[in-house]
């Protein structure tokens, strides 16, 4: 028995090889009657002579990324290609496809390729920049995306092969790219774009600054990038205190008062440690690394002394006496 009811991947495939008349997604949103494939009520593409014709138009976010046919699904036709006209109308598409024969079609069709090369070569000869080595990249370029496909449909429906002379227009384009890219033009572009990145950096700077505050303050949102941030809150029955780093790591706050302590011995002693013989335990983590500066790894943190020396002032801890109490034997280590 034949089935009808399928996936959408399914039903476009089923569609493209036409093994049956009729084919249909569960919720009747994307479905194919003989060589017409239709999302929702809208004719999307069409099987002409054994070659599909995918609509250029787009619609729904679901018509344009879930039910528009593809390579995948394509594989097993003649050949296959991107145009305007159809041949089939109805939907959102009712009367977007009124030529009444397939030579005016398909002559509208390799129209509408043609026009896409020629505004494809304007905008490249207007363009300040590009990402083409040479105008043989650009040429191959043309004709790949552009002039290949234009020639493909002439010959597959027997129309008179357009003249795109890729090679020439990839020239002009490179003389033009050339015209423009002055010492000085260039000059002004890197000034220009120097301008744009340090824009940018602190607008980044200043939404990651605003981010932080907000965190700190007891925001849900951890902030992304920049530096490791601490704060501590208050939980459980007992109101328990725990300290919590951006990164959504969360330890108890004696822990955390002890690798202070030790951090700041290691400081004032200009001192650097590495867990060799002892252990810092830190919740169910460990310090792994502290600078002379005072900064120090655990893990996947890196916190500074500057984070660490303002949450302390913050708990009123500055005074707190450098101590090495929370080191452990590593085989006393949980």
């Amino acid at each position: 028995m034949t089935k009808t009811v399928l996936t959408n991947d399914m039903v476009a495939h089923v569609w493209a090889h036409q093994t049956q008349d009729y084919a249909r997604t569960a919720n009747g949103n994307m479905h194919f009657d003989g060589p017409v494939l239709y999302s929702y009520s809208t004719p999307i593409a069409n099987i002409v002579d054994g070659v599909a014709l995918v609509t250029t138009e787009r619609y729904s976010i679901t018509t344009t990324g879930k039910h528009m046919p593809g390579h995948r699904e394509l594989n097993g036709v003649r050949a296959w290609f991107n145009v305007p006209f159809i041949g089939a109308w109805g939907g959102r598409a009712w009367g977007g496809d009124r030529l009444s024969t397939w030579p005016e079609r398909h002559a509208a069709n390799l129209a509408h390729m043609v026009k896409a090369y020629a505004d494809r070569v304007a905008s490249y000869k207007r363009m300040r920049s590009f990402w083409f080595s040479n105008a043989q990249d650009v040429a191959a370029y043309l004709e790949e995306h552009y002039a290949k496909d234009a020639r493909r449909y002439a010959d597959t429906f027997g129309l008179p092969l357009p003249i795109l002379n890729t090679m020439a227009d990839a020239d002009s384009i490179w003389q033009a790219k050339l015209a423009r890219d002055t010492p000085e033009a260039l000059a002004k572009r890197q000034r220009d774009a120097a301008k744009r990145a340090e824009r940018k950096a602190a607008k980044e700077a200043e939404e990651r600054r605003l981010a932080s505050l907000a965190w700190i303050e007891g925001g849900s949102r951890r902030p992304y990038g920049g530096p490791v941030l601490l704060r501590v809150f208050t939980s459980g029955r007992y109101g328990s205190k725990h300290l919590e780093t951006s990164l959504g790591a969360t330890v108890p706050l004696d822990h955390a008062i002890k690798v202070f302590r030790f951090v700041k011995l290691c400081r004032e002693q200009g001192r650097e440690w590495h867990r060799n013989g002892h252990t810092l335990r830190v919740g169910h983590f460990q310090v792994d690394h502290v600078l002379p500066n005072g900064d120090f790894h655990a893990g996947c943190h890196f916190i500074t002394w500057a984070e660490t020396e303002r949450l302390a002032g913050l708990l009123g801890l500055l005074d707190a006496a450098p101590s090495a109490d929370g080191l452990e034997a590593s085989h006393h280590a949980a």
